[in-house]
């Protein structure tokens, strides 16, 4: 028992904040309209704008009302959950359930941003892509960003938000990855010393551990800026006719392999058709419905690289799926018939309020539960909550493509 510590031996110090302060905060928060009520359903009862009619003899016509409202189920719960020994609790020299409690509140945080996030770009109304920009590419091109273009690409950003009326509410936000802010010189001195007491005197301050905002940024169109990891990057998975087995498709470093039979770690069933295997690669990707039938679980290790990047996958067409990440998105293929896109780095930019973030007060619970054949507890955090962008704000969001 020599590695065994008394209670009041410190085997090490914890200071209360320090992981705090080395996380990234979660910036969807500050940007999105929070609904704290304890409901099963969002409601928005206004649904698309009217039109009305300019008439010069007193003549218009009538439509056939149609009630619209628009309605959100709240089904989504973030859970994070850790199994403590007793001995582990006992030989430390800090409360380490406390110190638990306080990295899942992170966890679920994090969970609530990224869906938040998803949804937003998902739901967004507006593109700017390289066909916009230049129309000289076809539709979802992501633009390079280069030392020429930034101005460009800020003045179509606004364009494109004053014509889908998101300065109503305000100055509108865009949200950056810190590579992406680089080009438009948001914390550059480079600027001169004029940007520098433009961006003291418009408040540029911290909102978490490496987030920062500008509100009234002079580097892109005096948009309020939001400099994080945390925004979503995302890669196109194509067929071009089914594939063959063997073939693999590899996502942040984790293989999945295509096969008539799975029964491996990361074995994924060859479908009848195209459609059928994207299907069964999709739920493979995700860890969802089908595990032992069309894919076989990856290791325990490999689930957590998936879910340490947010990495989810959504079937586009029948013989398309889009994979998305934050922290990092690395992809790979092997095959005859299949080919990645380019992996793209979104900004996402729009009126302040125009994605409702739901978090019913009621829907948090915390348990610690004993564990039978265990000596030791499960700490287990949970939080109810989903996202929902309206229908009379998605005209107010607009979705950046950049190179990663």
């Amino acid at each position: 028992m020599a590695n065994v510590f008394n209670n009041d031996v410190h085997k090490q110090f914890y200071i209360d904040g320090v992981q705090d302060e080395n996380r990234d905060s979660l910036p969807m928060r500050y940007v999105s309209d929070i609904q704290t009520e304890n409901a099963e359903y969002l409601y928005n009862r206004y649904g698309a704008d009217l039109v009305a009619q300019n008439s010069s003899d007193s003549t218009y016509s009538t439509p056939a009302f149609t009630y619209s409202a628009d309605s959100k189920l709240i089904d989504k719960e973030a859970i994070s959950a850790d199994r403590i020994t007793e001995k582990e609790m006992s030989r430390q020299g800090f409360d380490i359930v406390a110190d638990r409690k306080d990295k899942h509140a992170h966890a679920i945080k994090q969970a609530v941003h990224r869906h938040a996030t998803r949804t937003t770009r998902l739901g967004a109304g507006g593109i700017v892509d390289n066909e916009v920009l230049a129309g000289s590419a076809s539709a979802g091109t992501p633009i390079t960003l280069s030392d020429s273009n930034p101005d460009n690409v800020a003045a179509t950003v606004v364009q494109v938000l004053q014509e889908g009326n998101a300065y109503s509410s305000g100055n509108p936000y865009i949200m950056m990855s810190p590579k992406q802010a680089k080009f438009f010189n948001i914390f550059s001195m480079g600027a001169g010393f004029s940007f520098a007491d433009r961006a003291l005197e418009s408040g540029m301050f911290m909102i978490g551990g490496g987030d920062r905002m500008i509100r009234g940024a002079a580097g892109f169109g005096g948009l309020d800026v939001i400099v994080t990891n945390e925004v979503p990057r995302t890669a196109v998975y194509t067929l071009a006719a089914n594939l063959t087995a063997a073939d693999t498709v590899t996502v942040n470093g984790v293989v999945f392999t295509v096969v008539a039979s799975p029964s491996a770690a990361g074995d994924v069933d060859l479908g009848s058709d195209a459609e059928t295997t994207i299907e069964n690669l999709v739920a493979a990707i995700n860890g969802g419905t089908g595990a032992g039938s069309a894919y076989v679980e990856v290791s325990a290790a490999n689930r957590a690289i998936l879910n340490t990047a947010g990495v989810t996958a959504l079937k586009l067409t029948a013989a398309t799926l889009e994979v998305e990440a934050f922290s990092t998105l690395t992809v790979a293929e092997a095959g005859a018939q299949s080919s990645w896109g380019t992996v793209v780095e979104h900004m996402i930019s729009g009126a302040y309020n125009s994605t409702t973030i739901a978090l019913p007060s009621a829907g948090a619970t915390v348990k610690e539960k004993d564990v039978p054949l265990f000596n030791g507890i499960e700490l287990m955090f949970a939080q109810m909550h989903d996202a929902v962008i309206w229908t009379k704000d998605a005209p107010k969001i607009v979705d950046v493509l950049t190179t990663a």
